[in-house]
């Protein structure tokens, strides 16, 4: 199955230290996806709360304690959370 749609990274930019790598990687991969700085508005923040809030894979994320960023949501659905997992 043919994956067309952009993926989303969301970030923190200069907060979170494992941004930027995070972000090479993906550009590495070719792969479109759009960034998103969830302190840029409050409309990015809102996007994101809903995906953290509704999304399983961050139900262990929010037990220890994280807020889950950065994030790498696919089109397909799938959330990670490290470069390992790309």
């Amino acid at each position: 199955m043919k994956d067309n749609k952009k993926w989303i990274f969301f970030t923190i930019a200069i907060y979170v230290q494992t941004a930027p790598p995070f972000e090479a990687e993906l550009q590495k991969s070719g792969k479109p996806y759009q960034s998103i700085n969830i302190t840029a508005s409050m409309k990015n923040l809102k996007q994101f709360l809903k995906l953290r809030d509704t999304h399983p894979a961050f139900t262990s994320i929010k037990a220890a304690g994280f807020a889950g960023v950065p994030c790498l949501h696919t089109a397909n659905n799938q959330c990670f959370f490290e470069i390992e997992q790309l």
